[in-house]
């Protein structure tokens, strides 16, 4: 048994950079979306940016899954 090393450094790169990447979207995110000076509501261009922001991070999230167990999925469907 051998290990493949550029594809575990590959792995673990990408794991590190998506994780940065979600934590500082939710990070920007939740500061759009929070209070603005005394406690007055985000104004709408924040929020939408904000949303939009959870938006991606979803996308992030799901392409990922994805990724993981797309061909386990096809197989239980009958498609692989």
């Amino acid at each position: 048994m051998t290990i493949d090393w550029i594809a575990l450094l590959q792995v673990a790169i990408v794991t590190i950079v998506a994780a940065v990447a979600i934590v500082g979207l939710m990070s920007l995110a939740n500061w759009l979306l929070g209070p603005v000076g005394a406690e007055s509501p985000p104004s709408a261009g924040r929020r939408l940016t904000g949303q939009v922001l959870i938006v991606v991070m979803a996308l992030i999230i799901l392409g990922g899954l994805y990724l993981i167990v797309h061909e386990h999925v096809a197989r239980l469907l009958g498609f692989g």
